[in-house]
């Protein structure tokens, strides 16, 4: 039987947090290229989701957070279809970083996108781990 490689909550703490930093400097008003500015944050988003369900869930194999995270980005992209009065009012709050604003084909490609990368570095970190700690 296989054995599981346990993430150091530390280092995916400081992941999330580096992240979370990144995507609001993406909303910034610095001079910053375009494409990070339309894309950057999307992506970056879905990596911190990643984070985040690894930091939960420390045992998953990075294959079932990596499915577990795509389909919770797709699912609030698609929930901004959704135009009920009590959504529109947690939209309005701080939440709308969670939750959104509208949907945009777009998102869902750089929530792919930002998967895939938070999903290779996590796989590098295990690999590394298990080498140097056997």
């Amino acid at each position: 039987m296989r054995k599981q490689n346990r993430r150091n909550r530390w280092l995916l703490a400081g992941f999330v947090g580096v992240v979370i930093a990144a995507g609001l400097l993406s909303r910034s008003t610095y001079s910053l290229p375009n494409w990070f500015r339309e894309y950057g944050g999307d992506t970056l988003w879905s990596m911190m989701m990643y984070g985040i369900f690894a930091l939960l869930f420390p045992h998953a194999r990075a294959k079932t957070l990596f499915i577990a995270t795509l389909l919770f980005s797709y699912l609030i992209e698609c929930s901004q279809l959704l135009d009920y009065d009590w959504l529109n009012t947690l939209r309005a709050t701080p939440l709308r970083y969670l939750l959104g604003q509208g949907f945009v084909w777009s998102d869902l490609v750089c929530y792919s996108i930002g998967c895939v990368l938070a999903c290779t570095l996590d796989a590098i970190t295990l690999k590394r781990r298990h080498d140097i700690y056997g």
